[in-house]
């Protein structure tokens, strides 16, 4: 016996469990629709940085942009923003 999402054993009477599962659905739809509308308003912060750190980390990615993450960490520490810089 196997399951399905929907009641397709018999046409004319549809259980009101596929109700629920077709609202859950929906539900979830907005939700992640709302989510990646507005889910890169998490990934900002509105306050300033610090005028100093005790480190700069620089993460790994891709060549070309890690290249300026490197730059502006060791511009960091030759202004005195940062006391070291860990790659």
């Amino acid at each position: 016996m196997a399951y399905t999402l929907l009641n397709i054993s018999e046409r004319n009477a549809p259980s009101k469990g596929s109700y629920w599962k077709f609202c859950l659905a929906g539900i979830f739809v907005v939700l992640a629709l709302s989510f990646l509308r507005w889910g890169g308003y998490l990934l900002v912060a509105r306050n300033r940085l610090p005028e100093h750190v005790d480190v700069a980390v620089v993460l790994q990615g891709s060549v070309a942009g890690e290249r300026p993450r490197i730059a502006t960490a060791m511009t960091m520490l030759l202004r005195g923003s940062a006391e070291r810089v860990v790659q």
